[in-house]
């Protein structure tokens, strides 16, 4: 069997069409029993009714499924062609009348004639293209002037006028179709720019999304295997140690279960710590200063640290990602200070910047490190903060303290606080 076409109609065309042939019915449908006065020559009944009748047929054919799904391609053309061709042969070929009588008939059949047309042209520039227009309405729109010719002849004085009109009506009919398929056009263009960019969009957002949850993935593997792998590894070591000792000292033996008693704990401990962090937001409800103080105070705890803190500004209306990125970062910063720096003391500043900007500085006295040497392996919490804070768009630097030339700084700048 041969598959149908599916046809792509602009939204709410095919019911305008409707309401408008079911409307121009009735109202023809009235004028058959109250005849409108603008009338100076009163038509036939039969006029009325019939063109009643032919808008009451071609509102149905539109309203039933059938016609759609089997006319296809032809299903709109014929309902306009329709709507086209009957007021201009019902209005236009009138019965024979001379004179005086047959002037006014045909200036008022003009005009409604032109009312009549104006709305399959909408539709028609609405729906297609303007070579449809032209198709359309400089060939179906000749057709009252033809009658005419047929009706009183290329030598009427008469004729010339009547001509006149038609061409004017054709010409103001294509003119209104091409600004319309005009507009139509530059309207698809944009909705399909508009779709191609919200696609665009949905992508960028995908792709962000993906990266958003790859970075937190690489972070949280990071910090298990900081805790895991040290808490572990050192473990491992010391059972070992106790294998080697246990027949032999059991005292040296107990001691090493001890530390290595302790060190489980540690583990776990920190494991908890990561697994909460994963599970809790500190930002939500207490502002950044405030999430800040308590991650000191809990940093303080558990390194046997002093942290002093010197936060000049508030940062709560910038972006949640910018705050949340600072605060894991300060959070990654404190970590490293408790796990490998060997640090007594640590101190974190946000600041303004006389330059522009805001800047935010932690610095602590421990070991240090060397910046060049490439991180070990055990040790990703500096490779965590760099990919944070180019995420938030921020310039990181990180080495030895500026005026001591001891411990570790690390200083961010944000060009942009919004």
């Amino acid at each position: 069997m041969r598959k149908r076409v599916g046809i792509s109609y602009e939204p709410g065309l095919i019911m305008i069409f409707r309401l408008f042939c079911a409307a121009v019915s009735l109202i023809f449908f009235i004028f058959s029993l109250f005849p409108p006065l603008f009338y100076s020559v009163t038509l036939d009944t039969s006029v009325w009714l019939g063109m009643g009748g032919a808008y009451a047929v071609i509102a149905i054919y539109l309203i039933i499924p059938f016609f759609k799904e089997r006319m296809s391609l032809f299903f709109l053309p014929v309902a306009i062609i329709a709507t086209i061709v009957i007021p201009v042969i019902s209005l236009t070929w009138q019965p024979d009348l001379f004179g005086d009588d047959f002037l006014q008939l045909s200036m008022i059949s003009s005009y409604s004639l032109s009312i009549l047309l104006l709305f399959p042209l909408i539709l028609t520039a609405w729906q297609y293209n303007f070579r449809m227009v032209i198709l359309l309405y400089a060939i179906l729109g000749a057709m009252d002037p033809l009658i005419y010719l047929l009706r009183i002849g290329p030598y009427d004085n008469r004729f010339p006028a009547y001509l006149y009109f038609s061409l004017i009506r054709i010409a103001s009919f294509v003119a209104i179709g091409f600004i319309i398929t005009e507009l139509m056009k530059n309207q698809r263009l944009r909705q399909k720019q508009l779709s191609e960019m919200n696609e665009r969009i949905k992508r960028q957002a995908d792709i962000a999304l993906e990266l958003s949850a790859t970075r937190e993935r690489n972070r949280l593997s990071h910090e298990l295997h900081d805790v895991l792998a040290h808490t572990l590894s050192s473990l491992a070591v010391q059972l070992e140690a106790m294998k080697a000792t246990f027949e032999i000292d059991n005292q040296r033996t107990g001691e090493l279960l001890d530390r290595a008693l302790d060190n489980t704990r540690s583990g776990l401990q920190e494991t908890r710590r990561v697994v909460k962090n994963l599970r809790y937001e500190p930002l939500i409800g207490v502002g950044f200063n405030e999430a800040i103080k308590q991650l000191a105070r809990d940093a303080e705890l558990r390194g046997d640290l002093t942290v002093i803190l010197d936060l000049q500004i508030e940062i709560d209306q910038w972006e949640y990602e910018v705050i949340h990125g600072i605060y894991r970062i300060i959070s990654e910063a404190l970590q490293n200070c408790i796990t490998h720096a060997e640090a007594t003391t640590v101190s974190i500043s946000v600041r303004r910047m006389q330059e522009g900007g805001t800047e935010l500085i932690i610095k602590d006295d421990g070991i240090g490190f060397n910046v060049g040497k490439k991180i070990d392996s055990h040790h990703f919490g500096v490779s965590i903060m760099r990919e944070r804070a180019q995420t938030i768009g921020a310039d990181f630097f990180i080495g030895p303290d500026e005026k001591s030339g001891s411990g570790t700084q690390i200083r961010m700048v944000f060009r942009s606080t919004t």
